[in-house]
């Protein structure tokens, strides 16, 4: 069935609209500005690698990303609103590391560099000057530029500086001379002095009248004229037509003079005529701009330069400015941070690398540092939740691990009793508690002897032992029982 017509232009205008809005998401900065947490991931990876070198440190792992992340919120609470390294009154990496970033005064940008041309830029200025006309102004590569408020340290000025300045004396007024008529050029005459070529611009009324001023300058080189001046009288253009404008001008000038004549002074002119043509070969030229202004200004200058990779040394200057505050704080309890040991490059190199999610970049340096508007700063190393400022809603973006293995939370067991713990000694060798030395009787043996005639006998040990035998049987019992069990255990 063929579908009515008022559907078909309404599925179409549903399209375009739907278009429409894809196209400007894509191109408005404040949108495709967003929540990144990787250079915060980066600084607590740091914070976990230095911790790592001692055991001791590992619990302050924690307090140190916390005090860190405070110390950012208080950066930018203390700031004004209006500071151009944040966007929409949230802060940026950027405005975390505002010291260091103003310090190093421009970051250079991959993209359009062709040839020895300087490489674009993206420069920080926090000085400038007044023009005669009472603009404030910044100075770029040895030109002055008019600036849209005054550059300070409270309000510094981002500028985005592309590999060519425009060239800010050029006007549509200005006439060249070359010995060939370039691309640029859209309007050109033959210059008087044919040996020169061509004169040639953009504007076919200021052509004519450099023509008709050299004209003028010819006519008084003799003698014979003097006071010479032109003036225009007519511009006829012609019926041919190219890219819809005439193919030619022929513009009709007045050279006047006077003349020095035996009776006296006499006036007199001369017309003169010019045919200025349209260069069929005209091209025109795209002058670069230099974007000026707050971070929200200048974003859409900087969109084709967003992958720029950063320096691991800005990196590591920006968190070396930022752990340095934090620990000379009175309440700080994390790491130890010695001024002798800032965090290096090679430090953030090597948490970058261990991290495993590529080198930040512009864009990361340049995306909000929060999470959500009015929240803290995060630098952990895992991002927490984070609401899309583009619906203008609280969508949560939830980190999904995949389905619920149904593993069940772990328990501890009771902790054994002392009867618990030496009942396996106790129960290694259930004989020797039963064990015990048997009983008998004895009688100190009394010898005797016959010698000369006499029967001698002798005794005198069994008195010694019915005086001393108590002790000298428990120490003999002692005796017996330690060697008994040394060649039990042995056995």
């Amino acid at each position: 069935m063929r579908a009515p017509r008022w559907a078909v232009m309404l599925l179409s205008v549903v399209t375009l609209a739907v278009g429409s809005a894809a196209y400007y998401v894509h191109a408005n900065p404040a949108l495709a500005l967003v929540f990144r947490p990787l250079v915060g991931r980066v600084m607590a990876q740091v914070v976990a690698r230095r911790a790592a070198n001692d055991a001791v440190y590992l619990t302050a792992v924690r307090p140190t990303t916390t005090a860190l992340s405070r110390t950012a919120t208080q950066r930018f609470t203390q700031s004004a609103a209006n500071d151009a390294l944040y966007a929409a009154g949230r802060p940026t990496w950027a405005s975390v590391g505002r010291g260091s970033v103003l310090a190093l005064g421009a970051i250079a940008l991959t993209g359009d560099q062709t040839g020895s041309d300087p490489a674009p830029e993206l420069q920080v200025h926090t000085t400038g000057q007044t023009n005669a006309e009472g603009q404030p102004v910044i100075t770029i590569r040895g030109q002055e530029f008019v600036s849209p408020y005054a550059a300070t340290e409270q309000t510094p000025v981002l500028a985005y500086v592309p590999t060519r300045l425009p060239d800010v004396g050029a006007t549509p007024e200005q006439v060249e001379t070359a010995p060939s008529v370039p691309a640029s050029s859209r309007w050109y005459l033959t210059h008087p002095e044919t040996t020169l070529g061509y004169l040639h611009g953009r504007d076919v009324s200021s052509l004519g009248n450099a023509w008709a001023a050299i004209q003028a300058s010819r006519l008084c080189a003799d003698d014979y004229y003097s006071a010479c001046s032109y003036e225009f009288v007519s511009a006829v253009p012609s019926t041919a037509l190219f890219n819809g404008e005439p193919l030619q001008h022929t513009l009709y000038y007045d050279v006047h003079f006077t003349r020095q004549l035996s009776s006296g002074p006499e006036p007199g002119y001369i017309r003169y005529t010019a045919s200025v043509r349209q260069n069929l070969s005209y091209q025109p030229v795209v002058e670069p701009e230099v974007a000026m202004g707050t971070l929200t200004e200048v974003l859409p200058a900087l969109q084709p330069h967003l992958q720029t990779q950063l320096s691991p040394q800005l990196l590591a200057q920006i968190m070396t400015e930022l752990w340095l505050e934090t620990a000379l704080q009175p309440d700080y309890d994390g790491l130890p941070f010695p001024v002798t040991q800032p965090v290096t490059a090679a430090e953030v190199a090597a948490a970058i690398q261990a991290l495993g999610q590529g080198i930040p970049t512009l864009e990361d340096l340049l995306s909000l540092a929060n999470p959500a508007p009015g929240t803290d700063i995060a630098i952990e190393l895992e991002a927490p939740p984070t609401t899309n400022p583009d619906t203008g809603g609280n969508v949560t973006v939830e980190v999904d691990f995949g389905p619920d293995p149904g593993v069940g939370e772990p328990t501890l067991e009771q902790p054994p009793t002392g009867e618990q713990i030496l009942a396996p000694l106790q129960g290694l060798f259930p004989s020797l508690t039963s064990f015990s030395v048997p009983g008998h009787t004895s009688e100190c043996p009394r010898p005797s002897m016959e010698l000369f005639g006499e029967t001698h006998r002798i005794e005198q040990h069994c008195t010694l032992l019915d005086q001393y035998g108590g002790p000298l049987s428990a120490a003999m019992l002692l005796v017996w029982a330690i060697v008994s069990l040394r060649i039990v255990l042995s056995a």
